[in-house]
C-alpha cells in the first residue's frame, strides 16, 4: 500500500507538471505515455498467440502523434490529403510485410497492429484537442480539470464500493466492481463537475456536469474493457512501468476510452 501511494504521488506530480509546462511538456510527456502503453497492448495480445507488427505499429504511432500534436497543440498546416496517403501507404506495408514474417493469420496480426494504435495512441490526439485549438490557444487548466473528473469518480468508487458494494456490476469481467461503486463514483463526478463549471470558467454548468457522467460511465467501460482484455490472455497487470499500479494501460485504460467522447462532445455537440 505505501508503495503505491508512493508511486500514486510521484505519477501525479509528473502528468500535471508536464500538462503545465505546455504544448512541449504536453507533447512529450503523452507521447511517452502512448507508446509505453501500445509496446503494453502488443506484448498483452500476443500471450493470445497473436503477433502484431509492432516496429510498424510504433511508427505509425509517431506520425499519427506528430501529426495531431502538430496540428492541435502547435497549429501546425498540413495537407488534408496527407492523412489519406498516409493510411493508403501503411495498408500497403502492412500488407507487404505479413509475406515475410509468414505467420499464420496474417490479417489477424494486421488488425490487431492498427486496432493497437487506434485503442491506445489515437486517444491522446483527441486529448490534445480539448486543451488546444489549434492556433497557439493551450489551456492546461481545463486538460486538469478533465483529469480531476476521473480521479473523483475513482476516489468516490473505491470508498463507497469497499463500505457498501454489495451487487456485482460485471462479475464475469471485474469481480471487484460492484453497482454502488459505479453510482457513488458517478455522483462524486458530477458533483465535480457542477463545481468546476461553479468556481472556474472552464466549463459551462452543463458541460460540467455532462463531462462528469462521461468520466464516469465511459471511464467505467474503459476500464471493464481493459479487464476483460487481461483476463482473455490470464494476465493480472498490462505492465510493471508503475510500482503498485502495474502498467500504463492499468492507469489510463478508463481515460483513452472516454477521451474521445469527450471530444465529440465538447467540441463538436456542444459548439454547433
Amino acid at each position: 500500500m505505501q508503495q503505491r501511494t508512493i508511486t500514486g504521488i510521484f505519477f501525479l506530480i509528473i502528468l500535471v507538471g508536464g500538462i503545465y509546462l505546455g504544448p512541449i511538456g504536453f507533447a512529450i510527456l503523452f507521447s511517452f505515455i502512448s507508446l509505453a502503453g501500445l509496446a503494453e497492448f502488443y506484448r498483452l495480445v500476443r500471450y493470445g498467440h497473436v503477433y502484431p507488427n509492432a516496429p510498424l505499429g510504433m511508427v505509425l504511432a509517431v506520425l499519427i502523434l506528430a501529426y495531431g500534436f502538430g496540428t492541435k497543440l502547435f497549429g501546425l498546416h498540413l495537407t488534408n490529403t496527407l492523412p489519406i496517403m498516409a493510411v493508403v501507404f501503411f495498408m500497403a506495408i502492412f500488407l507487404l510485410a505479413e509475406l515475410y514474417r509468414d505467420l499464420k493469420y496474417p490479417m489477424n496480426n494486421i488488425a490487431i497492429t492498427i486496432f493497437g494504435v487506434g485503442y491506445v495512441v489515437l486517444p491522446f490526439v483527441f486529448l490534445a484537442a480539448i486543451g488546444s485549438d489549434g492556433i497557439g490557444n493551450y489551456n492546461p487548466n481545463r486538460l486538469v480539470a478533465i483529469y480531476a473528473l476521473f480521479w473523483a469518480n475513482d476516489v468516490g468508487a473505491y470508498l463507497i464500493g469497499k463500505s457498501m458494494g454489495r451487487h456485482k456490476l460485471f462479475e464475469r469481467v471485474s469481480p471487484k466492481k460492484t453497482w454502488e461503486g459505479f453510482i457513488g463514483g458517478g455522483i462524486i463526478a458530477v458533483a465535480s463537475g457542477y463545481f468546476l463549471a461553479f468556481y472556474t470558467n472552464l466549463f459551462s454548468l452543463e458541460q460540467g456536469l455532462i463531462c462528469g457522467g462521461i468520466a464516469a460511465v465511459f471511464g467505467t467501460f474503459g476500464d471493464l474493457v481493459e479487464s476483460a482484455l487481461k483476463r482473455s490472455v490470464n494476465v493480472k497487470d498490462s505492465g510493471s512501468l508503475l510500482p503498485g499500479h502495474g502498467g500504463i494501460l492499468d492507469r489510463f485504460d478508463s481515460q483513452i476510452f472516454a477521451f474521445p467522447i469527450l471530444y465529440l462532445y465538447l467540441n463538436i455537440l456542444s459548439n454547433p
